[in-house]
C-alpha cells in the first residue's frame, strides 16, 4: 500500500509540472489556477472558505490572493456580515484566464485517461473519492484533539 501514496504523489507531481508549463505565460501556475477555478465556481467567497476547501492554511491563501490581485486577477473586497473578513471576486482579466485554465486542465485529463476503460476510471474515481472523505475526516478528528 505504501506504493499507492508514493505513485498518487508523483501523479500529482507530474500534474503540476505540466499545469505550470502551460500556465506559466500567464503568470499563474497551478495553485493559483486552482484558485481562480474556485472563486469563479463560488463568487464571493471568503478567503477562510478557500483555505478550507483547497486544504491550505490560511496564511498560503493570503499570499496567493495577493499575488493573483497585484497582478490583477481577482478583487478582496470587504465581507458586509463580518468585518474582518473578505469576499473575493475574479476581475475581466482573471474571468478571461478561465478557458485557458479549462483547456490546460481537459488536456491533462485527456492525455492520462486516453486509452483507458471508462468503468474502471469510474471505480478508481470512486476509491479515490472515498479514500479522500476518509482522510479529511480522520483530519477533522486531529483538529479537535
Amino acid at each position: 500500500m505504501p506504493r499507492l501514496t508514493g505513485e498518487l504523489q508523483r501523479l500529482t507531481q507530474c500534474m503540476r509540472q505540466y499545469k505550470n508549463k502551460l500556465l506559466a505565460p500567464y503568470g499563474i501556475g497551478t495553485r493559483s489556477a486552482q484558485i481562480l477555478n474556485f472563486v469563479d465556481l463560488i463568487p464571493e467567497c471568503s478567503q477562510e472558505m478557500l483555505a478550507e476547501k483547497l486544504m491550505l492554511d490560511k496564511s498560503t491563501i493570503a499570499r496567493r490572493l495577493a499575488v493573483l490581485e497585484e497582478r490583477g486577477f481577482l478583487l478582496r473586497m470587504p465581507n458586509p456580515a463580518d468585518r474582518r473578513g473578505q469576499l473575493l471576486r475574479l476581475t475581466e482579466k482573471g474571468q478571461e484566464l478561465l478557458p485557458v485554465i479549462r483547456e490546460v486542465n481537459k488536456k491533462w485529463f485527456d492525455f492520462l485517461t486516453e486509452g483507458e476503460d471508462p468503468e474502471e476510471l469510474e471505480r478508481m474515481e470512486a476509491t479515490l473519492t472515498k479514500l479522500l472523505h476518509k482522510a479529511q475526516e480522520h483530519l477533522k478528528g486531529d483538529e479537535k484533539a
